[in-house]
């Protein structure tokens, strides 16, 4: 097996690498509230985009089983605030070195295996080079059951003296409504705003309203 950095692959591997992440990341559908793996017009507009640098695992029959996706492009990544990165690190951002993580996987064959721990000496090797910042985010699931940011954070910085930190979170909340307490005839509360909460017929030719009588 091997890891290569590649700049571009061909349409073939995309479409492997697609099937692989794809297949990865369905896994946590049940798990993690917000999606984990990317849609595919993102997936293929990061393979093949110039600022984007892949990491690629090979098996010895030269298949693609693992995938590290790298940008400094913060641009790139929808659900990025680039101006939070730049704010933080400054220095970095002047000399465009916050690289971002939009994916990484490893097929489920070779999950556990030395794949992953290569990967990391791999990246954690390449982005010393410039005295970057990586950056990633993952899910609850991933950090409750395995750990992903102190597995990365264990075989990463084993190679390379570096500083490790959460940056931020982000919380989902839901709340089960389960029945009225009570209602006051008189439509009187306690703020002085009245609500309608008759809801709005929109016609079916359109999306203009129409009148109330």
């Amino acid at each position: 097996m091997r890891i290569t950095i590649e700049r571009y692959v061909d349409a073939e591997t995309a479409s492997t690498l697609l099937v692989t992440h794809n297949d990865t990341f369905r896994a946590l559908d049940d798990l993690a509230a917000e999606k984990q793996s990317l849609d595919e017009e993102l997936f293929l507009k990061l393979l093949d985009h110039p600022d984007v640098i892949m990491f690629v695992g090979w098996d010895d029959d030269g298949e693609p089983i693992a995938l590290m996706m790298v940008t400094s492009n913060l641009g790139l990544i929808p659900w990025v605030q680039a101006s939070f990165y730049a704010s933080l690190y400054p220095e970095h951002a002047a000399r465009n070195a916050i690289f971002y993580v939009p994916t990484l996987h490893v097929v489920a064959a070779h999950q556990g295996g030395p794949m992953i721990k290569a990967l990391c000496e791999a990246f954690a090797l390449w982005i010393v080079l410039s005295k970057g910042v990586l950056a990633f985010d993952t899910c609850k699931w991933d950090i409750d059951n395995i750990g992903v940011p102190q597995f990365i954070e264990r075989y990463a910085l084993a190679h390379i003296d570096g500083v490790a930190l959460e940056v931020d979170s982000q919380h989902y909340f839901a709340y089960e409504a389960v029945a009225l307490k009570s209602l006051d005839l008189r439509d009187r509360t306690d703020h002085g705003i009245v609500i309608d909460l008759a809801e709005p017929t929109l016609e079916r030719t359109g999306l203009s309203r129409v009148p109330r009588r």
